[in-house]
C-alpha cells in the first residue's frame, strides 16, 4: 500500500475518532451525574476534542503500524495509557475509559474499513 495513502487514512480516522470520542464524552457528561472527566468543570467541546487527538493519534500509531488495526488489541492497552496522562485519570478510569474507547475506535475502523475503504479500492477486504 501507499504510504501516503496509508497516513492520509490514518490522518483522517485519527480526527474522525477523536471527534467521536470528545462528543460521547460530553454526552455522557450530561447524561449521567456521576459520569466526570476531571479538569476545569467549564470544558467545551474543543478541551476535549484537543486531548482526545493525542489519544486518538496513540490508538493509531501503534495499530497501523503494527499491521493490526483489524485487531486493535495493543492498540486498547495504549489508549487506556494515553488517557490517563493526557487527562490525568486514575488507573481504574483509564482502563474502563480506554477500553471501551478502544473498543469503540475498533468499531469505527470497521465500519470504515468495510463501508468506505474497500469499496474505494485503499484497502482489501480480507
Amino acid at each position: 500500500m501507499n504510504i501516503i495513502i496509508l497516513v492520509a487514512i490514518g490522518v483522517a480516522y485519527t480526527a474522525f475518532v477523536a471527534l467521536v470520542f470528545s462528543a460521547l464524552t460530553l454526552l455522557l457528561g450530561m447524561a449521567f451525574q456521576s459520569f466526570s472527566v476531571s479538569g476545569p468543570e467549564d470544558w467545551h467541546f474543543f478541551d476535549f476534542y484537543k486531548r482526545y487527538l493525542i489519544v486518538a493519534a496513540v490508538y493509531v500509531c501503534v495499530t497501523i503500524p503494527l499491521g493490526c488495526m483489524c485487531w486493535g488489541i495493543p492498540g486498547i492497552g495504549a489508549l487506556a495509557i494515553a488517557y490517563k496522562f493526557v487527562f490525568d485519570a486514575g488507573w481504574t478510569q483509564a482502563l474502563v475509559m480506554g477500553t471501551a474507547g478502544g473498543l469503540v475506535a475498533l468499531v469505527l475502523f470497521v465500519l470504515m474499513w468495510r463501508v468506505i475503504l474497500t469499496p474505494l479500492g485503499l484497502l482489501a477486504g480480507n
